[in-house]
């Protein structure tokens, strides 16, 4: 687990985890499961956790070794902590890429907007090397 400001000294529980295959098949799959284990959120919440985690299972399909093998694989863990839910999107890494923000120039883009998102809805991101995989995590703060 990484430990981020919404985590430390909090006491946590593994809501669930599953593994995925890397294909675009993934990103519905990922949403499925995430609605089933945390269906009871206020919709608001739930609507940001579906989103963020369809972002970065996409990402993880487009732009990791997990898109490019047939065999390839991304795990979702999701973990409920006092305050929080943290999210890792575990994929096989990349050599050619890391998750970063576009720069906002004004320039039109169709596609590299996804990382403002989730830096917009969730508390905390940010990623790290696990290697041979790479982690993609979030916290998605919840009220009491």
């Amino acid at each position: 687990m990484m430990t981020s400001k919404a985590t430390q000294r909090s006491p946590n529980t593994l809501r669930g985890a599953i593994d995925l295959p890397g294909a675009a098949i993934a990103v519905p799959q990922a949403r499925d499961y995430a609605r089933r284990i945390c269906g009871e959120l206020r919709e608001d919440r739930l609507d940001d956790l579906l989103l963020v985690i369809s972002e970065l299972v996409g990402n993880a399909v487009r732009h990791s070794e997990s898109g490019r093998r047939p065999d390839g694989r991304i795990r979702l863990t999701i973990t409920e902590y006092a305050y929080a839910l943290q999210v890792l999107v575990t994929d096989q890494g990349s050599s050619s890429s890391v998750p970063r923000l576009q720069p906002d120039d004004g320039t039109v883009r169709d596609r590299g907007r996804g990382l403002a998102i989730v830096e917009q809805l969730t508390s905390e991101w940010g990623w790290h090397e696990e290697p041979p995989n790479r982690v993609v995590w979030f916290d998605l703060e919840l009220t009491p």
